[in-house]
């Protein structure tokens, strides 16, 4: 297992957050921890911590939050098909 620093380490958490409190996982409290820190490490891995949110906001028209919503649902849609 690879470890992560602190920053990333806070930023998947606060992704997480985001994820758990739409509710749109569908599981057991630690199936849908365990899939939210997932897919919070995949929207990581597209949006890095450098991410400039301002340019991105003017390309989706979303903020923060509604991206990793978003980025969440195109996951689940494409894992359940």
């Amino acid at each position: 297992m690879s470890k992560i620093d602190l920053e990333t380490s806070d930023e998947i958490a606060r992704t997480v957050a985001v994820i758990i409190n739409e509710d749109i996982l569908n599981g057991t409290v630690m199936q849908t921890v365990d899939k939210a820190i997932l897919i919070s490490k995949a929207f990581i891995g597209k949006y890095p911590l450098n991410t400039d949110w301002a340019k991105v906001r003017e390309e989706t028209n979303l903020d923060w939050d509604e991206c990793i919503i978003e980025f969440t649902k195109n996951v689940i849609e494409t894992h359940t098909k």
